[in-house]
């Protein structure tokens, strides 16, 4: 396929300051965009993105990926943020027209793969991870409707996703509900005007004192749910340690509708009910596939895109790293990129065998209780309770770690470092009392919230361990009875804290 590279300019706007208003034009800087201007539909192309001072110079670069999963022209956005000599801050806009097309081999089938499912977590040691793809995947696997509670969104790759959704489904078919101190950022106004042009209809939760729109969720086509820890953000996606989870079942996604349209209409935090089913049975693996984690290298070498040398690749670094924790960390083999992991996808599995099911119990913050269910979930470890947080400072929650303690159970845990020093923070309190607690090691932020107890349950979400996350903002938490989800939190949290000082 010919493929032809040419620049195309986007002139700087300058966010000014809430007291100055609008965006004051200036010319003469600009980004510029190279990349593919034809590529097949569902490829995943690469893309180089600078920024040129007025004098032509260029000061800075990025390297970014966009995969195309509807036919047609399109465009590849970038937003760039550069600082002139006298530390002014310039915000710049580049774009680029893609035309997509049908592969020649293509048989008429061009429906996205299905959305992924499982766990995702960050990997701050080399800032990169599964959760950024997982996350476009979901998104671009819907069909009919994309709900999306955020508490902010500022990820160009989850920007694009959702104007290619919002240009596929319709206008009205994709909302969006924000936190109000981000929905009135004029750093994130280009941002919401790309949604809102694509037909992305976004509610604030207003100015509320005291209170956060906290929640980080997607629901897609009344059957899929991603949630947990992570901000749509560059940095919450890559560098700071998160999780993700993803889970496909009407009811779970039915409950999540239900609160996200309470706060769509207008009902926040004491506005809301607890109107929603609490306790799920979800199916999950036997989705057929090779698994990547038990094939041999004869098996891969037959996959799209691998071949014999790959997949002797993948095979040395399966074994010296061990299981792939999702099918989207296969980019972190050497020479692998994100076009041939996507290639892939509809092939491979990491789990193999039988369907499993899994108990899932979902609450909401402040009308469900959540810290009850939390405690609870401590209450009944018997051998051991590990945990990664990001801000705790609730007595409450401290008193049953400390009581699990006191009754035997090993009590290990990872506080954000800057966090931790916090003066409501309860890092102190419960090194004091004999727990196994550090603070990160982490140059980003430890951003997860989880426990696992037993080995066989996790607890996680949006949900800080906090009296304003329990009783003000609007949150959600997950209670997961698992033990192979719960190995893989197990296997996160080792590596945390291994680093932790």
């Amino acid at each position: 396929m010919n493929k032809r590279f040419f620049f195309l300019t986007a002139w700087l706007f300058l966010l000014a300051s809430p007291a100055i208003c609008p965006a004051v034009y200036q010319g003469g800087y600009a980004v510029v965009i190279e990349g593919p201007t034809t590529v097949d539909l569902n490829s995943t192309e690469q893309f180089v993105a600078r920024a040129y001072d007025p004098q032509g110079n260029p000061v800075s670069e990025v390297t970014f990926t966009r995969t195309f999963s509807s036919l047609g022209l399109t465009t590849v956005n970038r937003q760039m943020t550069v600082y002139a000599p006298d530390g002014t801050k310039h915000v710049l806009n580049g774009s680029l027209d893609v035309a997509v097309q049908n592969p020649e081999a293509a048989g008429g089938d061009t429906e996205a793969a299905p959305p992924p499912e499982g766990v995702f977590f960050t990997d701050p040691a080399k800032s990169s991870s599964g959760v950024t793809n997982a996350t476009v995947d979901v998104i671009r696997s819907a069909k009919s409707e994309i709900l999306i509670a955020a508490y902010t969104i500022e990820s160009q790759d989850v920007v694009d996703a959702l104007v290619e959704a919002a240009n596929r489904l319709g206008a009205g078919n994709v909302k969006v509900v924000i936190e109000e101190k981000y929905f009135s950022d004029p750093d994130n106004q280009a941002v919401l005007d790309a949604l809102t042009a694509a037909g992305v209809q976004i509610v604030s939760d207003g100015t509320r004192s005291g209170s956060l729109m906290h929640n980080k969720f997607v629901v897609v086509d009344d059957k899929t749910v991603l949630t947990g820890s992570t901000n749509f953000t560059t940095t919450q996606l890559t560098s700071d340690a998160n999780n993700t989870v993803i889970f496909r079942d009407p009811d779970m996604a039915a409950a999540y509708a239900t609160e996200f349209n309470e706060m769509f209409s207008g009902n926040f935090d004491g506005g809301k009910q607890d109107n929603t089913q609490h306790e799920f049975t979800v199916e999950m693996g036997g989705g057929g596939g090779l698994n990547i984690n038990t094939a041999s290298a004869q098996e891969l070498a037959g996959l799209p895109g691998i071949g014999s040398s790959m997949a002797q690749k993948i095979v040395s670094f399966r074994e010296t790293n061990g299981p792939f924790q999702s099918v989207q960390d296969l980019d972190r083999v050497p020479g692998i990129g994100s076009s041939t992991v996507a290639k892939v996808s509809p092939y491979v599995t990491t789990e193999g065998g039988e369907a499993r099911q899994v108990q899932v119990e979902v609450y909401f913050t402040p009308s469900d209780q959540t810290k009850d269910q939390l405690i609870k979930a401590i209450d009944g470890a018997r051998q051991s309770i590990d945990f990664s947080i990001f801000t705790f400072t609730d007595p409450d929650v401290a008193d049953a770690l400390q009581a699990a303690k006191e009754r035997g159970v090993q009590v290990r845990g990872v506080f954000d470092a800057w966090q931790a020093n916090g003066a409501a923070s309860q890092f102190d309190d419960l090194q004091s009392a004999g727990l196994e607690v550090k603070k990160d090691g982490f140059s980003a932020l430890n951003h997860s919230k989880y426990l696992v107890a037993d080995g066989s349950v996790v607890v996680t979400g949006s949900y800080n361990w906090t009296g304003a996350a329990n009783g003000e903002n609007d949150e959600n938490l997950l209670i997961i009875r698992d033990a192979q989800i719960a190995s893989q939190y197990l296997a996160n949290f080792s590596s945390a804290f291994a680093a932790g000082k």
